[in-house]
């Protein structure tokens, strides 16, 4: 949302070990990963009837800024430094739904 820097998100060292070798040897790329301070993502859902303009909207991002990114398709996440960061997310703002995972058609 705020521009920048892309976030790759796996479970494990191994899997950051595999992309970076496949990006060297597939694409000759060189990659370099960094640790960021976020321990879960999740997928946010206003409801349905909630238009982008709204003040409510807008106070949602306002508010979360530092903390939401858009997934390679545009999608709004909030990305959580801790448990309790995650669960306070839910509790200010329990009209929105905070999704684990998300269907993408290809």
């Amino acid at each position: 949302i705020n521009g920048g820097y892309w976030v790759l998100g796996v479970v494990g060292q191994l899997q950051f070990d595999v992309i970076a070798a496949r990006l060297k040897d597939e694409y000759g790329v060189q990659g370099r990963f960094e640790g960021v301070a976020y321990r879960a993502a999740r997928w946010v859902e206003p409801p349905t009837d909630m238009k982008e303009d709204s003040a409510e909207f807008r106070n949602f991002l306002d508010k979360n800024r530092h903390n939401l990114a858009e997934d390679v398709y545009g999608a709004l996440t909030y990305l959580a430094p801790n448990d309790w960061h995650l669960q306070r997310i839910q509790d200010d703002f329990p009209q929105f739904k905070f999704v684990k995972t998300r269907e993408h058609q290809g």
